[in-house]
């Protein structure tokens, strides 16, 4: 297994646990806010991922594959060499990024208020 994929999986437990806390201390409507928060987040983060992939699949498919000469890449393998890298250096993590300050504020404040465990009274507070 590899760091990222260490990542994401302390990421994912995290999140669960997070949610199981919910669980036991929110009210159902609170829950259902702090869930529609965090799923809003979810995917906002990963759309952008899903669109490329199947973007890609469909110019593979689409994209009729031409015979070059002297080991030269082709125009589907140029467009799709360039989106692919265009997209993971410079979009995505900005997407990231933004993502952070525009989507899931609830879940937001609510992994911070986790990570440094204040007063109950302050986690009430925020579905105020």
């Amino acid at each position: 297994m590899n760091i990222s994929q260490m990542g994401a999986l302390n990421n994912a437990i995290e999140n669960s646990e997070k949610l199981e806390f919910a669980s036991k201390c929110l009210s159902e409507e609170q829950l259902v806010r702090l869930y529609k928060s965090y799923k809003q987040l979810f995917w906002a983060q990963i759309a952008p991922a899903i669109i490329l992939a199947v973007t890609v699949i469909l110019e593979l498919i689409f994209i009729p594959s031409e015979a070059v000469p002297h080991g030269e890449a082709s125009m589907k393998e140029t467009i799709i060499l360039f989106e692919t890298v265009f997209f993971i250096v410079p979009v995505y993590p900005i997407w990231i990024i933004l993502t952070q300050f525009t989507f899931g504020k609830l879940w937001h404040k609510y992994s911070r208020w986790y990570r440094k465990k204040s007063s109950m009274d302050e986690l009430y507070e925020m579905f105020g």
